[in-house]
C-alpha cells in the first residue's frame, strides 16, 4: 500500500485496515468480558494482532498518520502540537513505534513494573524528554480508558503535557467522555459501529452478529450518558 493510497485516511483506507485486520484473525464473535467496561461482549478485537503482520502495521501507521494531519488542519476538532509520541505498552507500543517511523517523531514509554518491588518505585519514562514538553498518547485499542488515564496521569506527575490521544479503534464504551473530563481529547481512526457497518457489508458476520453488536453499543451508550 502506497502512501497515496491511504492519504487524508479516508473511508477505503480504513476499509482495507478492516480487511487485513480481519485476514490476520482480530476479530471474535461469541461472548467476551474483559476489565470493568467490557461485560458480554460480543466481539473480541485483539489488535495485537498486527505484529504478525508487516503490512497491516505498516497500514495502519499511514492510515493513523494522515488522520493526524487532518487533525491538525481542522478548524473544530484541533490536535495540539506535540514534541513526542508516548505509546502505551503492549499493544500501543507497537503502533506507536510503527508510526514513529513513519511520521518522525520521537517515542518514549512508560516501562511496565518487572517485579512487584518495582511497583514502589517512581514511573521510570524510556526515552528522552524535558517537562514542559507535550505528548501525543498512542494506543491500540480503547475501552473504558484505564491505560489511557493511568498513562496520562503518569505523563503528567513527570511535567509532561497531554491534550490529545489517538487510538486505532475505539469500542465506544464511554472513552471519549471521560477523558475529555479529564482534559484529553480521544481521536479514534476506527468505531466500533464503523467496523460492524463494513463486516456486515463485506458478508463476514451476519445480521444475527451484527444486530447483536448495535445493541451491544446502544446498551454502553445508555450507561455512559
Amino acid at each position: 500500500m502506497t502512501s497515496s493510497e491511504t492519504e487524508h485516511a479516508g473511508t477505503s483506507g480504513k476499509d482495507l485496515l478492516i480487511e487485513l485486520l480481519w485476514r490476520i484473525g482480530a476479530f471474535q464473535f461469541g461472548e467476551f468480558s474483559e476489565g470493568n467496561t467490557s461485560k458480554n461482549s460480543p466481539i473480541f478485537i485483539n489488535t495485537k494482532q498486527i505484529i504478525s503482520s508487516p503490512n497491516t502495521l505498516r497500514t495502519a501507521a499511514e492510515l493513523v498518520a494522515a488522520e493526524l494531519e487532518i487533525l491538525q488542519t481542522r478548524r473544530r476538532q484541533n490536535l495540539s502540537d506535540y514534541h513526542f509520541l508516548a505509546g502505551i505498552p503492549l499493544g500501543g507500543l507497537h503502533l506507536a513505534t510503527a508510526l514513529s517511523l513513519q511520521i518522525g517523531k520521537p517515542l518514549l514509554y512508560i516501562r511496565p513494573p518487572r517485579i512487584p518491588s518495582d511497583l514502589a518505585e517512581p514511573p521510570y519514562l524510556e526515552g528522552t524528554y524535558r517537562p514542559g514538553q507535550q505528548a501525543l498518547v498512542v494506543d491500540d485499542l480503547a475501552t473504558g480508558g484505564t491505560s489511557l488515564r493511568e498513562t496520562t496521569i503518569t505523563l503528567r506527575s513527570l511535567g509532561i503535557k497531554v491534550s490529545d490521544a489517538i487510538v486505532l479503534i475505539d469500542r465506544e464504551e464511554g472513552v471519549t467522555k471521560k477523558m475529555e473530563e479529564f482534559g484529553v481529547r480521544v481521536h479514534a481512526l476506527i468505531t466500533m459501529s464503523y467496523l460492524a457497518r463494513r463486516l456486515i457489508e463485506n458478508e463476514h458476520i451476519s445480521l444475527e452478529t451484527y444486530e447483536l453488536i448495535q445493541a451491544y453499543l446502544n446498551m454502553q451508550k445508555g450507561t455512559t450518558l
